[in-house]
């Protein structure tokens, strides 16, 4: 869509005005704040390790980095890079980060402190919303996911992970027969899902089939 190109504009602009000063310190930040609207983790990456080299304790690229690590299921790797940044600064995306480290721990308690204290700094970061909702229909909280994952497949209708979790509180709901209708909405278009959307939905269609 146009937001997005409009991104990845700025994205080549900042490059390029880099490639003219490395040591442009605010253009690397600018850099990193392009990355996080984009959510590509290769950009993210490449850009908070340039960072990094620079500047090793500079909170958003630290965060940034865990967010890469924590997406690749690297745990141990997301958590001590989403400390380090918190150490630097309480900063909302980081404690949301290290909120979904816990929850993927199981340690539910410390997930809900962090990611509650996370919102509270910035209540309208998706992924925060996500990851709460994601603690909630664990916790069994159904009713209270509902209201934030509608409103999020509302906001943003083709992310798939909103879908994936609508598809997975349905089921927690019993509302099976709404379930298989997204599922099998979402396997019409097999061919354009990532494998790992496909590697989720797959038993899922099984399971809602029977």
């Amino acid at each position: 869509n146009n937001g997005e190109q409009d991104y990845q504009a700025a994205r080549d602009s900042f490059l390029r005005a880099l490639a003219l000063n490395k040591n442009a310190t605010e253009v690397r930040e600018e850099l990193l704040l392009i990355d996080d609207v984009l959510d590509v983790p290769a950009f993210s990456e490449e850009d908070a390790k340039a960072m990094l080299r620079i500047e090793p304790e500079h909170p958003f690229a630290n965060y940034l980095l865990g967010s890469v690590r924590l997406r690749r299921g690297q745990l141990e790797l997301a958590e001590d890079l989403f400390l380090r940044s918190m150490m630097k600064e309480r900063n909302a995306p980081a404690c949301a980060g290290l909120g979904a480290v816990m929850l993927r721990k199981d340690k539910l308690d410390v997930a809900e402190t962090l990611l509650r204290h996370s919102l509270s700094l910035d209540p309208d970061r998706r992924f925060t919303l996500h990851t709460f909702a994601e603690l909630l229909i664990k916790t069994g909280k159904l009713d209270d996911a509902e209201k934030i994952i509608t409103r999020l497949t509302n906001e943003k209708p083709q992310d798939l992970n909103f879908r994936m979790t609508f598809i997975r509180l349905l089921i927690e709901q019993k509302k099976l027969h709404k379930a298989a209708i997204i599922v099998s909405d979402l396997l019409e278009n097999e061919d354009y899902l990532p494998r790992e959307t496909l590697n989720e939905l797959k038993p899922l269609a099984a399971r809602l089939s029977k």
